[in-house]
C-alpha cells in the first residue's frame, strides 16, 4: 500500500511544469500522493486498490492509466462526471499492447490539475515542446488532454517534420485507445480530424473503437463534430456501414444547426464516401439554397465538386449557386477554379456569363495553377466547348513551362482536350512529344487510348512517339476495356499506322472483349479495320454474330458507316444484310448527305439491290441533295450507274446540284461522275459544257490513269460507232496483239529485229514506245488483213501502259469534237507546241521515236478513218495476260541467213538477176522480202499465217516475175520440196549440208545449181524468238543452197 505524501499542494506553479519529475521506486520509500478534498489520487480506484498496467515493468506496477471505475481531477466528490464530461456505458475500455508508446511509463511526485495540463498543451508553439510535455505528464493525460494533443500535433507540424508528427500521433494513439470509454462526443470528432490531418499508418484498433464510441454517442454530436467527423472519415478512407446509418440519422435532424462550412465539407466527404442517399441529399440542399451566401470561395468550389461527383442535377441550387459563385468568382484560388470548372463541365453546366467571368478570373491566375490544374482545366474547357483564344494562349504559355510537372494522366487528358479544342500550337506539341516520351511507361490503358485518339484528331505523326507507343501498348493491350479497343484501332486507321504485331494482339484481344462493344464500338471497329486492311475471318465472323444482335442500336451514321467498312472488306452475309436492311429503311429519314451517299455506294459495291431500300433511299435523297458535297454527288451517282437507278425526277435534281458543285470535285470525282452519268445516259448540254470546264481548268491535278479513263469515256459519249477491240502488248523481244472477238482468225506477232533488240538492251526503246508501235502494227495490220474494214469505226485499244495509253488518247480522235476540245485543252495548257506538250506532260523528253510514233499514228487514223480508243487495264487482267504471253513466246526455228550472205546467194549466175518475191517461211523481222511473207503469226508485210495453207505461186502473174526463198524448219523439207513439185514452184531452198531423206525427192525436181556455204560463226543470226539454250547449238551448221527453176526445165524439154 503507498502512503500518502506529506507535502501535498492544491495548485502547483507553471514553472513547476517544466521541473524534472521525481521517479517512483520501489527499493526505497516510495512517494505516495496525499489526496486532496473530493479528489482521489490518479492510480486509486474506488476501493483504494492500485492498477497495473499491462505490459509494464515492476517500478510502475501501481500506477496506470484510470479504468472506468477511477476518478478524474475533474470528478465530484462522489466520483460522478461534471457537467460536459460524457457519462460511460460501462464497458471495458480497449487493451493497451506492449511497446505501443514510445512515452516513457512512470509516475510524477505530483500530478497536475487537469486545467493546468491542457494549458501546458495548448501553449506548446512547436512539436518539440509538446512532445516534452507528452514526455513529461503523458502518463497524467485523460480522454480530453489525449484529444487536444493529438489536434494540437496536427496544428504544429511543418512539412519537414511529418515522420515526427506521425510517430506522436501513434504514441498519443496509445493512450486514445486507453481512453475512449471516456472520450465524449467533441473528443472523439477531435481525434478523428487529428489523424487525417497528420496522416499515416493509424491502429486499425484505435479506429474501430472510435467507430464504436461514435455509433453510441452520435446524439451527443453538434454540427461541427457531425461534419468534422464524416470529413476526417472520409480522409482516412472508413467504409463503416453501420456508422454511416448511425451518422446519417443524426444528421439529418442536425442540418439545420450545420453553417456554411460544414454543409460544404458533409458534401465533399459524402461524394468521396460514395454516400448517395436521396433523403440526406434532399434535405442537405434544402439547407444549402438557404445559406448558399455564407459559403465562401472554396465552399463553392469543393461544393460543386462534389455535386458533380455525387451526380446531383438540382436546377434550382445550380442556378443559386452560380448566382453567389458569380460574386465571389475574384476569391477563387488556382485550385478553386480548377476544381469548378472540371465540375461544371460534368454537370454541363453552360451558363455564358458564368463561365465569361470564370475566364477572366482565370486569365489573372494561371501562373499559379499547378501541373494537375492546368490540364484539369483545359479538359474542362474542352468539354465545355470553351475556345477562347486570349486563354488558350495563356494557358499554353504556362503549360510549356510546366509539362515536365504532368504525370501520365495530366499528359493523356491534355491532349485529349487539346484535340477536341483543336489546338495545333507545334512548339506545345513538340514539347508533349518529349514529355510523352519519358512517361510512356507510366499510362495505363485508358491513358494510350486516349492518347492516340488525341493524336489522330491533331493529326500527329511522330515516328518515334508512335513507334513507342505501338510497343508499350502491345504490353498492356490486355488491360484495354471494349471503348479503348475501338478508339485505339480507330485511332490507327487514322494515323496509317500499320505494325502487323500489333494488329495481330489487337484482334486477338478484340475477339475476347467483342461482346462488350456497344454499337458505336462496332461500327467504328469495322470502319478502321476496313481502313487498316484486316481481314482476319474469325474475327469478322464475331464481329457480325455481334452486330447482328445490336444492329438496333445503330444510329444513322453506324449504319452507313458499318455498310461502307463491309463493302470495302468485301463482307457478303446475307443474314446481316438483310438484318441491316431492315434499321435502314427504318432510320434513313436521320441519315446526313454523307450517310446517304455512303450507303447508296456500300450497296452498290456489295450488289444490294433491294427495291424497297432504294425506293425509301431516293426519297429521303431528293430532299437532302442540296447539302450533298461534290464528293457525295460523285458517289452517289456512281452508285445509281452501278445499281441501274433511273428515276427521272432524283436525276434532274441531282443534275441541278452538280453543276454548282463540279468546281469542288477533285480528277477522281470528275472522272466517277462522267463516267456514271454515261452509263445512265444523261444528255444534259449544260451540265456537259460545265463538266469540260471545270475538267480544263483542273487538268494539272490529273494524273496518267485519270487521264486515260475520261477519254475513253468521253469517246464512249462521242460516238455510237461499232467497237473493234484489240489488246496489246510488247515485251523486250517482240510486238503482239490480237482481238478478242474474232476480227482477226490469227494473233499479230512482231519479233524484233537485230537492230531493234540493241536498241532495247541499250535503253534507245522505251517500254513507252514499243507500246506505241503495237498500236500503229494492229492498225495496220486489220487494214492489210480487212481492207477498208475499219473505216467508221472505233479502234478500242487495250494496253497496261498508262504513258502509253494517255499519250494516244491525246490524239487521233478527228470524229469525236468533244473529246478533240478536251486534248487540245490539255495541249494547249502549257507552253509549246501539241507534240511538245505531250512529250513534256508524260516525262518523255529525250526518248526519241515516242512524238513521231504518236503522229504517226493520229495520221494513220485519219486515213483509215477510224476513231481510237485506249483502255489501260492493270497486268493481271485476263484479256492483257493474251498478248502479254503472245510477246514472249519462244521460236526455236527463228534463224535467218547472214544478209551478207543471202546477196552473195543472190548473185549465182542461174538466176539471171532475180529477186525474190515471196519469203515462204519468215516473221516480220527477219523476212528477205518485206511487202510478201507467210509466218506463223500476223505482221507487217505478212500474207498469211502457216505458208502449207497458202499458195507459193501467184496465178495470173508470169514464172519469171515469181522466185520464192524457203528457208523453212529442215524436219519439214520433205513437205516443201513436195509442195514445190506440186505447185512447180521457181525457188531457193537452204537446205542442211548433211544428207537427209528429202535427197531423193531432189531427183525429180529442175534444180539448176547448188552452191554450199561457209561454215562461219555468223552464217546464220539469231532471231528474238530464238531461245537462248538453242543459240550455240545451231550457229554453226553446215549449209547448202539448191536453185530449183522450173521455166529452165520447160526450155529444156522444148
Amino acid at each position: 500500500m503507498l502512503k500518502a505524501s506529506p507535502v501535498m499542494h492544491s495548485k502547483i506553479p507553471p514553472q513547476s511544469l517544466c521541473q524534472p519529475r521525481p521517479q517512483w521506486s520501489t527499493a526505497a520509500a516510495p512517494h505516495v500522493i496525499r489526496a486532496t478534498p473530493n479528489k482521489r489520487p490518479i492510480g486509486l480506484g474506488r476501493e483504494g486498490n492500485t492498477k497495473k498496467i499491462q505490459g509494464g515493468g515492476d517500478d510502475d506496477a501501481t500506477l496506470g492509466w484510470k479504468t472506468r471505475q477511477q476518478a478524474s481531477p475533474m470528478e465530484g466528490p462522489a466520483g460522478r462526471p461534471q457537467p460536459g464530461r460524457g457519462a460511460s456505458s460501462g464497458r471495458s475500455r480497449p487493451q493497451l499492447t506492449p511497446m505501443q508508446s514510445a512515452y516513457p511509463v512512470h509516475c510524477i511526485g505530483i500530478v497536475p490539475i487537469v486545467k493546468e495540463l491542457m494549458g501546458r498543451i495548448m501553449a506548446c508553439t512547436d512539436l518539440s515542446s509538446l512532445d516534452h510535455a507528452i514526455t513529461e505528464h503523458g502518463r497524467s493525460f485523460h480522454d480530453r488532454h489525449v484529444s487536444s494533443a493529438m489536434s494540437r500535433v496536427g496544428k504544429l507540424y511543418r512539412r519537414n517534420q511529418v515522420a515526427m508528427a506521425q510517430q506522436m500521433m501513434q504514441n498519443l494513439g496509445v493512450f486514445a485507445l486507453r481512453e475512449l470509454s471516456n472520450v465524449n462526443a467533441q473528443s472523439l470528432s477531435t481525434v478523428l480530424v487529428a489523424l487525417n490531418k497528420v496522416g499515416g499508418p493509424v491502429n486499425p484498433a484505435l479506429i474501430q473503437g472510435i467507430l464504436s464510441e461514435a455509433k453510441l454517442k452520435l446524439p451527443e454530436f453538434n454540427a461541427q463534430g457531425l461534419s468534422n467527423t464524416l470529413y476526417a472519415a472520409a480522409k482516412l478512407g472508413i467504409e463503416d456501414k453501420a456508422f454511416i446509418a448511425a451518422w446519417l440519422r443524426e444528421a439529418k435532424l442536425k442540418l439545420h444547426d450545420f453553417n456554411a462550412q460544414n454543409l460544404s465539407n458533409t458534401l465533399s466527404a459524402a461524394a468521396d464516401m460514395g454516400i448517395l442517399n436521396e433523403a440526406f441529399i434532399a434535405e442537405w440542399l434544402l439547407e444549402a439554397k438557404l445559406k448558399l451566401h455564407d459559403f465562401n470561395a472554396q465552399n463553392l468550389s469543393n461544393t460543386l465538386s462534389a455535386a458533380a461527383d455525387m451526380g446531383i442535377q438540382d436546377e434550382a441550387f445550380i442556378a443559386e449557386w452560380l448566382l453567389e459563385a458569380k460574386l465571389k468568382l475574384h476569391d477563387f484560388n488556382a485550385q478553386n477554379l480548377s476544381n469548378t470548372l472540371s465540375a461544371a463541365a460534368d454537370m454541363g453546366i453552360q451558363d455564358e456569363a458564368f463561365i465569361a467571368a470564370w475566364l477572366r478570373v482565370a486569365k489573372l491566375k494561371l501562373h499559379d495553377f499547378n501541373a494537375q490544374g492546368l490540364s484539369q482545366t483545359l479538359r474542362a474547357a474542352a468539354n465545355l466547348g470553351i475556345e477562347d483564344k486570349a486563354f488558350i494562349a495563356t494557358w499554353l504559355r504556362e503549360a510549356k513551362l510546366k509539362l515536365h510537372d504532368f504525370n501520365a494522366q495530366g499528359l493523356s487528358n491534355t491532349l485529349s482536350a487539346a484535340a477536341k479544342l483543336g489546338i495545333e500550337d507545334e512548339a506545345f506539341i513538340a514539347t508533349w512529344l518529349r514529355e510523352a516520351m519519358l512517361k510512356l511507361h507510366d499510362f495505363n490503358a485508358q491513358n494510350l487510348s486516349n492518347t492516340l485518339w488525341a493524336a489522330a484528331n491533331l493529326g500527329i505523326e511522330d515516328k518515334a512517339f508512335t513507334a513507342a507507343w505501338v510497343r508499350e501498348a502491345k504490353l498492356k493491350l490486355h488491360d484495354f476495356n471494349a471503348q479503348n479497343l475501338t478508339n485505339t484501332l480507330w485511332a490507327a486507321a487514322n494515323l496509317g499506322i500499320e505494325d502487323k504485331a500489333f494488329t495481330a494482339a489487337w484482334v486477338r484481344e478484340a475477339k475476347l472483349k467483342l461482346h462488350d462493344f456497344n454499337a458505336q464500338g462496332l461500327t467504328n471497329t469495322l470502319w478502321a479495320a476496313a481502313n487498316l486492311s484486316i481481314e482476319d475471318k474469325a474475327f469478322t465472323a464475331a464481329w457480325l454474330r455481334e452486330a447482328k444482335l445490336k444492329l438496333h442500336d445503330f444510329n444513322a451514321q453506324g449504319l452507313s458507316n458499318t455498310l461502307w467498312a463491309a463493302a470495302n472488306l468485301g463482307i457478303e452475309d446475307e443474314a446481316f444484310a438483310a438484318a441491316w436492311l431492315r434499321e435502314a429503311k427504318l432510320k434513313l429519314h436521320d441519315f446526313n448527305a454523307q450517310g446517304l451517299s455512303n450507303s447508296l455506294w456500300a450497296a452498290a459495291k456489295l450488289g444490294i439491290e433491294d427495291e424497297a431500300f432504294i425506293a425509301t433511299w431516293i426519297s429521303v435523297a431528293k430532299l437532302n441533295l442540296p447539302s450533298f458535297n461534290a464528293q457525295d454527288l460523285s458517289n452517289t451517282l456512281w452508285a445509281a450507274a452501278n445499281l441501274g437507278i433511273e428515276d427521272e425526277a432524283f436525276m434532274a435534281t441531282w443534275i441541278s446540284v452538280a453543276k454548282l458543285k463540279l468546281h469542288d470535285c477533285n480528277p477522281q470525282e470528275l472522272f466517277n461522275t462522267l463516267w456514271a452519268a454515261a452509263n445512265l445516259g444523261i444528255k444534259d448540254d449544260d451540265f456537259a459544257a460545265t463538266w469540260m470546264s471545270v475538267a480544263k481548268q483542273k487538268l494539272p491535278e490529273f494524273d496518267v490513269q485519270t487521264l486515260s479513263n475520261i477519254l475513253s469515256t468521253l469517246a464512249d459519249c462521242a460516238t455510237d460507232a461499232p467497237t473493234v477491240q484489240v489488246v496489246g502488248d510488247a515485251s523486250n523481244k517482240a510486238l503482239a496483239a490480237y482481238t478478242p472477238n474474232g476480227e482477226l482468225r490469227q494473233p499479230i506477232n512482231q519479233p524484233f529485229s537485230t537492230e531493234e533488240l540493241k536498241a532495247v538492251k541499250g535503253g534507245k526503246w522505251s517500254s513507252t514506245a514499243r507500246e506505241l508501235a503495237v498500236v500503229k502494227l494492229a492498225l495496220e495490220v486489220m487494214e492489210k488483213q480487212r481492207p477498208g474494214y475499219l473505216s467508221g469505226k472505233r479502234f478500242q485499244y487495250g494496253t497496261d501502259c498508262e504513258i502509253a495509253a494517255m499519250m494516244m488518247r491525246m490524239v487521233a480522235f478527228p470524229a469525236a469534237p468533244l473529246v478533240s476540245s478536251f486534248a487540245h485543252g490539255l495541249a494547249n495548257n502549257s507552253r509549246g507546241t501539241y507534240a511538245d506538250h505531250m512529250a513534256t506532260a508524260m516525262g518523255m523528253n529525250g526518248i526519241p521515236g515516242t512524238v513521231p510514233l504518236v503522229k504517226d499514228i493520229r495520221l494513220l487514223c485519219e486515213k483509215l478513218g477510224v476513231e481510237l480508243d485506249v483502255v489501260w487495264r492493270r497486268r493481271n487482267h485476263p484479256e492483257q495476260q493474251v498478248p502479254d504471253g503472245q510477246s514472249k513466246v519462244e521460236d526455236k526455228e527463228d534463224w535467218s541467213l547472214h544478209q551478207g550472205v543471202y546477196l552473195k546467194v543472190l548473185e549465182h549466175p542461174c538466176l539471171q538477176g532475180r529477186r525474190p518475191t515471196l519469203d515462204v517461211f519468215a516473221s516480220g523481222a527477219n523476212t528477205k522480202v518485206q511487202v510478201a511473207h507467210y509466218s506463223n503469226y500476223l505482221g507487217v508485210g505478212c500474207l498469211g499465217v502457216d505458208a502449207f495453207q497458202h499458195p507459193w505461186v501467184r496465178k495470173g502473174t508470169p514464172r519469171e516475175e515469181q522466185l520464192a526463198y524457203i528457208h523453212g524448219p529442215f524436219h519439214l523439207l520433205s513437205q516443201v520440196l513436195q509442195r514445190v513439185r506440186m505447185e512447180e514452184v521457181d525457188c531457193i531452198v537452204i537446205t542442211p549440208g548433211r544428207i537427209g531423206p528429202w535427197v531423193s525427192l531432189l531427183s525429180g525436181l529442175p534444180v539448176q545449181a547448188t552452191m554450199e556455204l561457209p561454215r562461219t560463226a555468223d552464217l546464220l543470226v539469231a532471231g528474238a524468238l530464238v531461245p537462248d539454250r538453242e543459240r550455240r547449238k545451231r550457229s554453226k551448221d553446215p549449209l547448202k543452197v539448191i536453185f530449183i527453176l522450173w521455166g529452165n526445165m520447160q526450155d529444156a524439154q522444148d
